[in-house]
């Protein structure tokens, strides 16, 4: 904890892994400014990962996002991470954004709870933020309790375009749903300043203090 940017950033080089860490929620400590930030040259990090609980990242309490995507590069993959909530899962320790991109193309969100975020839960932003997937995830909710974030679930903003939220448009009809619930603001919200051509698919919206899919 403490890092004012970021406890792990990288700049360079692709194919790394970060799994299996605690950011944030430990007591009698700072901040971070972002828990991991993928930044500069580098590309194709895995953050989390699949079937593999011991890989699991809790992410809490960040002053900017728990997790930072802003590399021209993209392809990311963010799987199975549980970013603001305590080490039981349940109780809030918010980041003010679960997980930010920004122009930053192709990157794959999946299976991560996200809750108790003091602006959105989601943000995508930026005209380089394109072909991103963003899937089963649980926004607003943990296994047993609400968790809504005060803003959105999920922002699209500042031309962010041709983005998917749930099902492929080829896919099958709910393969890809994300939970989004108990949000401030909207379920997912394409701001008047988002881009064309984002998909948003059969997910699971409702209780969310905004429309569940507001087009700005």
């Amino acid at each position: 904890a403490s890092f004012s940017d970021a406890a792990i950033r990288l700049d360079g080089g692709s194919g790394h892994r970060i799994s299996g860490n605690q950011f944030g929620a430990v007591p009698f400590t700072s901040a971070n400014g972002a828990a991991v930030r993928v930044s500069g040259s580098s590309g194709g990090a895995l953050i989390g990962a699949f079937d593999d609980y011991s890989a699991v990242n809790l992410i809490a309490g960040s002053s900017s996002a728990g997790i930072y995507l802003d590399n021209a590069a993209g392809g990311s993959v963010v799987a199975n991470n549980v970013i603001g909530f305590q080490p039981n899962g349940i109780f809030g320790v918010g980041n003010s954004i679960g997980v930010f991109i920004f122009n930053s193309p192709g990157n794959n969100l999946q299976y991560n709870y996200i809750g108790h975020s003091s602006s959105n839960g989601i943000t995508l932003s930026g005209a380089g933020s394109s072909g991103n997937i963003v899937q089963n995830n649980s926004v607003g909710a943990s296994l047993n309790s609400g968790a809504g974030n005060n803003g959105a679930g999920i922002g699209v903003i500042f031309a962010a375009h041709g983005n998917t939220i749930g099902a492929s448009q080829s896919g099958s009809p709910n393969g890809g749903a994300n939970l989004i619930v108990e949000s401030g603001g909207p379920g997912v919200w394409i701001s008047n300043s988002g881009g064309a051509g984002n998909r948003v698919l059969a997910n699971a919206i409702y209780a969310n203090g905004g429309m569940s899919i507001d087009l700005g």
